[in-house]
C-alpha cells in the first residue's frame, strides 16, 4: 500500500554546490525492519560544506543516492547532515513510533532507516550500507536519544553542530599525541575560526602546545574572544610565524595557503596535516609535498580496538567539559523553512557565515510542520 505522505530533500548541483534544488516526492511504503523518522531539525555548518565539495571523491553522496529523472544521478548529490529525528512509522519489533535518534541523515524532511539486523542496543542502532568502505561504518550507527551518553536535552541544538566536528578535532589531537607531535611544539591552524580549528586549538593547548591561528581579518576579533590561541594572526600576516618547530594543521583547503606556510615554516615544519575543506574556492590544485590527509573513522576505529573499555569513559569526560564552555564559543541560531535552508546554505558554501554563530534547521515551516513547496 501507497503512502500518502511526501517528502522534500535538497539536492546540490555536483559540479557548483552553491547552487541547489529542493525535490518533492512520495514517502513509498516501509518494508519489514524499516522505520520512517521525520527529521526534526540538523546543524549546518562548514563540515556539511565539506561533505559537498568531496561529495564525489570521498562518496559522501553514496550515503543517500539521489533518486530521480534521467541524469539527475549524476548532475546532483545529498547533502549528508547531524540531525535528531522523530520516528513517526515502524515496522521494526523492537524500535518503537515516538522514539527520537540522532545521527547521520539527509538534509530531508523524511528518511527511512533500514536497521540492521546486528548491533541494535538500548543506546543505538546500525544501518547498512555494504556499498561503502568499513571505515565509514561510524556514520551508520544511529543514537537513541534515552540511552545516549552524550545527549543532552538542553543542548540538544549545541550537539547537532559540535557533535561531528568535535570528534574531528578530538580524535585529531589524539593521533597527533600519539605520535608526540611529531616533535614539535607549537601547531599553526589555518580557519582558525572554524568550529574544528578551534575545538582542535583548545585540546592542543590542553596538551601543551602552543597555538597559532590563521585567519580573514574580519575574524580576527571572534578567534582572540575565545582565548586558547596564544597569538592570532590574518593570511597577510605570515610572515610572522615565528620559526620553530611546529606542526600545521589544514582546515581550509586552500593550496596556495599551504604552500606559503610550507615556504616559511620550511625545516622547521615538522608536520602538515590537512582535515578539512572550509573554503570550496580554494580546493583546486595540489598541497605541497609530504602533506599528510586525516581522515578520521580509520584512526577512531583503531583507538575503539587500542583502548577498549576505556575510550568512552575518555570521550564522554572531553564532551562534557566543552559543553560546560560551548556557550562561550558559539550562539544557537534556529531557522525553518526550505527559503531559509537555502539562504543559509549559500551563504554558507560561499564562506561568508559568521564564525560565532550556529545554525540548527529544519526544512519544515515551523507553524505547519510542513514544506510551503
Amino acid at each position: 500500500m501507497a503512502s500518502s505522505q511526501t517528502n522534500v530533500e535538497m539536492w546540490v548541483e555536483q559540479a557548483d554546490i552553491s547552487k541547489i534544488a529542493f525535490k518533492k516526492a512520495p514517502i513509498r511504503a516501509l518494508d519489514e525492519n524499516e522505520i520512517l523518522c521525520r527529521i526534526d531539525s540538523f546543524g549546518l555548518s562548514a563540515n556539511n560544506v565539506t561533505y559537498a565539495a568531496l561529495g564525489k571523491s570521498f562518496r559522501y553522496f553514496e550515503f543517500f543516492p539521489v533518486v530521480g529523472g534521467k541524469g539527475d544521478a549524476a548532475k546532483y548529490g545529498k547533502v549528508p547532515v547531524w540531525g535528531v529525528a522523530t520516528i513517526t512509522k515502524s515496522r521494526h519489533p523492537s524500535i518503537k513510533t515516538g522514539e527520537r535518534i540522532y545521527g547521520y541523515l539527509p538534509l530531508a524532511q523524511y528518511h527511512i532507516i533500514k536497521v540492521s539486523p546486528s548491533g541494535l542496543t538500548p543506546s543505538f542502532f546500525y544501518t547498512l550500507r555494504d556499498h561503502l568502505p568499513e571505515d565509514r561504518k561510524v556514520y551508520n550507527q544511529y543514537f537513541r536519544v534515552t540511552g545516549d551518553p552524550f545527549y543532552d536535552p538542553k543542548k540538544e541544538g549545541e550537539m547537532m553542530l559540535f557533535r561531528p566536528l568535535y570528534w574531528t578535532s578530538f580524535f585529531l589531537s589524539d593521533y597527533l599525541n600519539e605520535k608526540k607531535h611529531f616533535g614539535a611544539k607549537s601547531v599553526v591552524i589555518s580557519s582558525a575560526s572554524s568550529k574544528t580549528s578551534f575545538c582542535f586549538a583548545w585540546m592542543s593547548k590542553q596538551r601543551g602546545l602552543s597555538t597559532i591561528g590563521l585567519t580573514s581579518q574580519g575574524n580576527v576579533a571572534f578567534v582572540k574572544s575565545l582565548g586558547f590561541y596564544d597569538s592570532v594572526l590574518t593570511y597577510e600576516q605570515l610572515g610572522q610565524i615565528p620559526a620553530q618547530d611546529s606542526l600545521y594543521v589544514d582546515m581550509s583547503g586552500s593550496k596556495s595557503l599551504a604552500r606559503k606556510v610550507h615556504d616559511q615554516l620550511g625545516s622547521n615544519l615538522k608536520r602538515a596535516i590537512s582535515v578539512g575543506l572550509a573554503n570550496t574556492g580554494e580546493s583546486r590544485g595540489t598541497f605541497p609535498e609530504g602533506t599528510e590527509l586525516f581522515f578520521a573513522p580509520p584512526w577512531m576505529k583503531q583507538r575503539q580496538e587500542e583502548l577498549r573499555g576505556t575510550l568512552l569513559q575518555l570521550m564522554i569526560k572531553s564532551w562534557a567539559e566543552a559543553m560546560a564552555k560551548v556557550d562561550d564559543w558559539v550562539k544557537v541560531k534556529r531557522l525553518s523553512g526550505t527559503e531559509n535552508v537555502a539562504k543559509t546554505w549559500e551563504t554558507m558554501a560561499k564562506g561568508r557565515t559568521p564564525p560565532d554563530i550556529g545554525y540548527v534547521l529544519t526544512l519544515s515551516d515551523s507553524a505547519t510542520g510542513q514544506s510551503k513547496l
